[in-house]
């Protein structure tokens, strides 16, 4: 039976969707197309470690073996899922300036018909919606420490990469470059990522919304996303004083992390 030894594990929208597609490419790098979401879907877990295994089944020769699920790093009972089955993996997990990485959530969200609240009334009510909801956890979602601490549980420190997405972007070379060794890979090619396209945002939230609720995640749901969509260029700005309120609610939580994983965040200071 083969299994991964290594996770991507998070965080949403901090670019592991990017690192995975050029890691795909690499001859050393085993890497299915998709998201597994085994240990964190009940639906698929209960389908059991032979269905999981079976996602790897291609593999042929490669050294490094894993797959990306961002939502990994979010839910509570997933370290421990994770350790039941491959106790050795190794992990890596990038961070993203936790304002941002929250809003475009949020609009992820918005784009996909599951929100229709605006980004304030969002944030505010947090507590009382995570009730009903636990991945309408914007704020929550961006509280990096807590899914650290978590996997620190069952994980050594040392079996964990931590990357910025900020320094992602202005030098890949040089984070593949460290994925490579951390992975224990030889591989010596010269990797680029992907430019993202245009934003395309829902013309009305509300018909979004609607027909999500109405038609699920299913092509006539696509269509009329489809339909409904305009083409921008990134995100409405957010309000001055909700990134300000947002700054101060993550500074003592950047701080914790910042010592935690030994790393300089104050690239996030000025974003």
């Amino acid at each position: 039976m083969i299994l991964p030894n290594f996770l991507i594990v998070g965080a949403m929208k901090a670019g592991t969707t990017a690192l995975m597609e050029c890691m795909q490419d690499c001859e050393e790098i085993f890497m299915p197309p998709k998201e597994l979401h085994f240990f964190n879907n009940d639906n698929n877990y209960k389908r059991g470690i032979e269905w999981y295994a079976k996602q790897f089944k291609n593999v042929s020769g490669e050294i490094a073996i894993g797959e990306k699920t961002p939502t990994y790093s979010y839910l509570p009972n997933v370290p421990n899922r994770i350790y039941k089955y491959i106790p050795q993996a190794k992990l890596i997990w990038i961070f993203r300036e936790p304002v941002i990485r929250a809003y475009s959530n949020y609009w992820h969200y918005v784009i996909n018909g599951i929100e229709h609240f605006d980004f304030e009334s969002a944030i505010y009510r947090e507590e009382e919606r995570l009730k009903e909801d636990f991945f309408k956890g914007y704020r929550k979602r961006s509280i990096y420490i807590e899914q650290v601490r978590r996997f620190l549980r069952y994980f050594p420190k040392d079996k964990m990469l931590f990357i910025l997405f900020e320094n992602f972007v202005c030098d890949p070379q040089s984070i593949f470059e460290q994925v490579f060794k951390f992975l224990g890979v030889s591989t010596t090619e010269s990797l680029t990522m992907n430019k993202a396209g245009a934003t395309r945002l829902p013309r009305s939230k509300k018909l979004a919304y609607i027909s999500r609720k109405l038609f699920g995640d299913t092509l006539l749901f696509k269509l009329i996303r489809k339909v409904n969509h305009k083409s921008i260029e990134g995100y409405p700005p957010m309000k001055e004083e909700t990134k300000l309120y947002l700054k101060k609610y993550f500074k003592e939580y950047n701080e914790q992390l910042a010592e935690l994983i030994e790393k300089d965040l104050s690239v996030w200071d000025n974003l």
